[in-house]
Parts: structure tokens; sequence; C-alpha cells
């Protein structure tokens, strides 16, 4: 078994000395690929970031206008309900007032109906005296 010799050169240029340049000269290279490739992944995510912000922003000032469209007409529908109920309100009084007159028609009608058929009988007690009484004067002459 012979032992490597040591060459009278301090540095030679064999290679495995390529190899691992070689190796070294491709990490930088993958290294710097990388620091670009992740660079531009955070350049583009704060744009994203940035755009999402302003649509945010934008839709937010959107559902703040729908919804203060909302309020203004369930307001103004709240309003005219309040209007719709006092109206409901006053025709009911209304309509009880109209069945309290009508309840009290209907028994001025059935009193009077009982006074005119009572005096219709009175009349014809009358008139039964009074026929009775002529039918008498004649049979006095």
């Amino acid at each position: 078994m012979h032992f490597p010799r040591k060459s009278e050169r301090a540095f030679e240029w064999n290679f495995n000395t390529l190899l691992q340049l070689l190796s070294i000269l491709v990490m930088l290279l993958g290294g710097w690929t990388i620091w670009v490739n992740l660079r531009r992944d955070v350049v583009e995510l704060q744009e994203w970031k940035t755009n999402l912000i302003v649509e945010t922003k934008e839709r937010r000032g959107q559902i703040e206008a729908n919804f203060a469209r909302v309020s203004t007409q369930a307001s103004t529908l709240d309003e005219r309900l309040d209007a719709q109920e006092a109206a409901v309100g006053r025709l009911s009084d209304r309509v009880s007032a109209a069945e309290a007159r009508s309840a009290e028609f209907a028994q001025t009608l059935r009193e009077l109906q009982s006074s005119i058929n009572q005096q219709s009988g009175d009349l014809k007690v009358i008139l039964a005296w009074i026929e009775e009484q002529r039918r008498h004067e004649e049979t006095r002459k």
C-alpha cells in the first residue's frame, strides 16, 4: 500500500476542488434565486394586502351607505306604520261609535214599535167603544 505523496505545490486544481467550487457556485446561485423569489413574494403579498385594505375600505363604505339607506327606509316605514296604526285606531273608534249608535237606534225602534203597537191596541179599543156608542145611539133613536 502506498501513501499519496505530498505535492510540491501548495495548491492543486483537481477534480474534487472543481467539484467543490461548482457546488459552492450552485448553492450561491440557488440561495440568490430563493432570495429573489422570496423578495418577489413578499412584495406581491404587500401589494395584495394594500389592495385588500383599499377594497375593504371601499366595500365598508358601500355597506355603510346601504345600511344608512336601509335605516332610512326602515324609519320611513315605521313612521308610515305608525300613521296607519293611528288611522286604524281612529277608524276603529268611529266604527265602535257607529255600532253604539246603531244599537241605540235599534233599541229606539223597538221601543217605538212597542209604543205603536200599544197605541194601535188603544185605538182599536177606542174605535170599538165609539162604534158601540154609535150603535147605542142609533138604537135609541
